[in-house]
Order: structure tokens, then C-alpha cells, then sequence
């Protein structure tokens, strides 16, 4: 394999490994500050949490805690279907698509406004795999602004360093084409290219 491929990698898992690190060490200070840093963040807790036959995680939750803290429920869940009523009323629902590529949305953030005409709110979560480990999710109320600015800074570096491996290993097929066209390139790369991309994707 070409050495200064092998060079230009080397120094960008430097920079990735070197980002990581100094977020990891100095996130705390560049988290930016709460619009509502006293109600903001609040860690709900369901009334009431059972799983019926039929394997659905049901959670039960008051409102007024919920609108106190800044009127948004918030949940994360991975592999999940996810169903939430309102009074009775449907709200809001995440399906995954179900084709033969993809049977879930992944791992999804949700997102539940709730107002002070409302009274009841109940959570519906379903797992889209059989026998699929179910964990009851981390439910967080507060600002929608707020909570979601914190999950994307929490985010944005893990991101960063995808895209540029990604890049990376763009650059890296790019140059292969072009080596191939020229001569037999030695076939190492395409792991390497292939590397690149699954860990940035």
C-alpha cells in the first residue's frame, strides 16, 4: 500500500483520537448555558409501568410535572416502536417502515409537547425484533429548545469525526480509482477504504 496513505490515515485518527479526548475532558465547560437552568433536564418518572401480553411497555405519566418543567417529554429509544396518548387522544407516533432494508427508525429521539389543558399522558413502546432486550427508557421534561440544544452538542463532536472519516475514506477510494487506472493497486486498500467508510457511516 501506498506509504503516504498510510501516513495521511495515521494523522487523521490522531486528530480524531485527539478531538475525542479534549471533548471528553473539557465537555462540561463548553456546554452551553440552560435557558431554564432551573427547570430544565428534570428526570421524570412514570406514575405507573407494566408490559402487557402482547409485549407492549405501557408508562403512564401526570402532566403537571411535565408542564412545570418547561411543557416537552422527552425519551430516547433504539429499535422501537412508539405510540403516545394524550387524554385518551393519539399524539404522536413512530413506526419503523417494515421493508425488507429496514424494519426500525433506529435509535430516535422523541419529542412529546404537553400543555396545562392536559391531564394524562401515556407512552407506548414496543420492541420491532423478537426477543429483543427491552429497557424501560430515560424519560427527561423540560424546554423542547433546551433539551434538544443539549443532546446536539452532546452529539456534535461524535459527528464531526464520522464525517471526517468518512471523507477520509472517500479520499481514499478516489485514490485507489485512480491508482487502478494507472496500475494494479495492491488490493490492502479497499479494507482500508472500506474501514473508513462503515466506522464514519
Amino acid at each position: 500500500m501506498d506509504k503516504r496513505i498510510i501516513i495521511v490515515y495515521r494523522i487523521f485518527a490522531l486528530v480524531a483520537c485527539s478531538i475525542f479526548l479534549f471533548y471528553a475532558i473539557n465537555s462540561k465547560e463548553h456546554l452551553p448555558e440552560k435557558m431554564y437552568p432551573a427547570h430544565t433536564d428534570l428526570v421524570i418518572t412514570p406514575t405507573s409501568e407494566n408490559i402487557n401480553a402482547n409485549g407492549v411497555y405501557i408508562a403512564e405519566f401526570d402532566s403537571n410535572p411535565i408542564v412545570n418543567a418547561g411543557g416537552c417529554l422527552s425519551f430516547p429509544t433504539t429499535f422501537m416502536d412508539v405510540w403516545v396518548y394524550i387524554d385518551g387522544v393519539p399524539v404522536y407516533e413512530n413506526v419503523g417502515p417494515r421493508t425488507p432494508l429496514m424494519k426500525s427508525n433506529g435509535k430516535v429521539w422523541h419529542f412529546i409537547s404537553v400543555n396545562e389543558d392536559n391531564k394524562n399522558i401515556l407512552v407506548e413502546v414496543k420492541p420491532v425484533y423478537d426477543g429483543g432486550k427491552f429497557n424501560s427508557p430515560d424519560y427527561v421534561a423540560g424546554d423542547f429548545y433546551d433539551i434538544k440544544a443539549g443532546i446536539v452538542v452532546g452529539s456534535s463532536i461524535p459527528l464531526v469525526i464520522s464525517l471526517l472519516d468518512i471523507i477520509c475514506g472517500v479520499i481514499l477510494l478516489v485514490h485507489f480509482s485512480r491508482k487502478r487506472v494507472q496500475k494494479l493497486a495492491n488490493f490492502q486498500m479497499v479494507f482500508f477504504v472500506t474501514t473508513a467508510l462503515l466506522i464514519g457511516a
